[in-house]
């Protein structure tokens, strides 16, 4: 029952996703201002996702591999779905902020 570095490389998309999503909070309690936030919560968002989906790209290869004891397969599906879900996010981030509905940023 070891779990080794390799084993957590393979979370390394869901652990700096978690540390991007308690920033952007963190930044949320911070910014009083609705200007503020426009400005500063969207870049670092995608600044969170770019270094997902980086982290995701390095964290391994097209093969089916297995991690903590056999409980959990890696497999290219399961990435092509990570990558969909990091895009489409990344397209609501683009949208939302080019939408008329949020106060503008001077």
């Amino acid at each position: 029952m070891e779990v080794g570095l390799r084993d957590v490389c393979f979370l390394l998309p869901e652990i700096t996703l978690g540390v991007f999503v308690v920033v952007l909070l963190g930044l949320d309690l911070l910014f009083t201002r609705s200007e503020a936030k426009v400005r500063y919560i969207p870049p670092v968002a995608l600044l969170g996702l770019l270094i997902c989906g980086a982290t995701l790209c390095w964290s391994g290869g097209g093969e089916i591999t297995q991690a903590f004891t056999n409980q959990l397969a890696i497999d290219p599906l399961g990435r092509l779905f990570k990558c969909l879900f990091i895009a489409i996010t990344a397209v609501c981030i683009f949208t939302s902020v080019m939408s008329k509905e949020l106060p503008r940023q001077n």
